[in-house]
């Protein structure tokens, strides 16, 4: 890719012409490596695409391993009758072999393996409950969006759904998060809420438009009291959420694309705090 080209006294010059350009140079020469730059740019490209892939999968593995472990804490706490030994004997080898960001190998693999301990655990929580999670009848009639998942307006989309989690859900699911955003009495302050707090846990505002864009304004509000949440609430053997405004971007990415229930997620919260207390449970209602 470089050439050189030797001069009779071994050095290296150049030789102009009476106007000053070059006429004869000794030394290396480039041209070989400019005339593969299209080349090499296309090399660049490929491996920035390849790790920023790579980082989607790990955002989704955080996020399906968050899920689980609360799941398997859940269970543990509220239904201790139910045996999780396998999903939590299988969690702890995921733990074991967790592939790091600055590693070389492929995610996808472990990645998968959370998300069907997750979707394990949530079938036992719900046939142990008898499906008994649903939310109350919803009157508010304040509320500027449908659901969770209304991620585009496209009737034949399956996560699209009727059900969704509101105000009243979050403060009983999420108290930790719900003290950061204040006095909320309906979706609309709830909305103006997390978007007044959005800067503060690392939600830029043109990050914070788009997320309202792809999944709607109570939904992007929604995940990032659930992102603020586990912060605050770390599952047993899961590391702190160092970056929540990454996690809140592929929370919002994994939502648009229907691999993540916002809202089954927090009625799950919601239904385990309220077992541990009931007397929340009956405040909420």
């Amino acid at each position: 890719m470089i050439l050189g080209k030797d001069s009779p006294n071994g050095k290296r010059f150049a030789q102009r012409s009476p106007r000053g350009q070059i006429s004869k140079a000794y030394g290396f020469d480039l041209s070989p490596l400019l005339e593969r730059l299209p080349e090499f740019t296309n090399q660049v490209q490929a491996i920035e695409d390849k790790r920023r892939v790579r980082g989607e999968v790990l955002d989704e593995l955080t996020i399906h391993r968050r899920s689980a472990q609360e799941l398997l804490r859940t269970l543990a706490e509220t239904l201790p009758s139910i045996d999780v030994n396998d999903l939590t004997a299988r969690a702890a080898e995921l733990v074991r072999v967790a592939p790091r960001r600055s590693g070389a190998g492929s995610p996808d693999d472990v990645r998968d393996a959370w998300r069907t301990i997750r979707e394990e655990a949530e079938g036992r929580f719900h046939a142990a409950s008898g499906g008994k999670v649903c939310r109350h009848k919803d009157n508010n009639t304040n509320a500027p969006d449908e659901s969770c998942n209304n991620a585009n307006d496209n009737p034949k989309d399956p996560q699209r759904t009727s059900a969704s989690s509101n105000a009243d859900d979050l403060r009983t699911a999420c108290p930790e998060a719900m003290q950061f955003i204040g006095d909320v009495r309906s979706d609309r302050d709830l909305i103006m809420g997390v978007s007044r707090m959005r800067g503060a846990f690392g939600v830029s505002a043109s990050g914070w438009e788009k997320a309202i864009l792809e999944i709607g304004a109570l939904c992007a509000s929604a995940t990032l009291v659930y992102v603020i949440e586990m912060q605050a609430r770390r599952a047993t053997g899961s590391d702190p959420v160092e970056n929540p405004g990454g996690y809140f971007r592929a929370m919002v990415r994994l939502i648009k694309a229907g691999r993540f229930d916002l809202t089954r997620e927090i009625l799950e919260m919601k239904a385990h705090i309220t077992r541990s207390n009931p007397l929340v449970g009956l405040a909420s209602a």
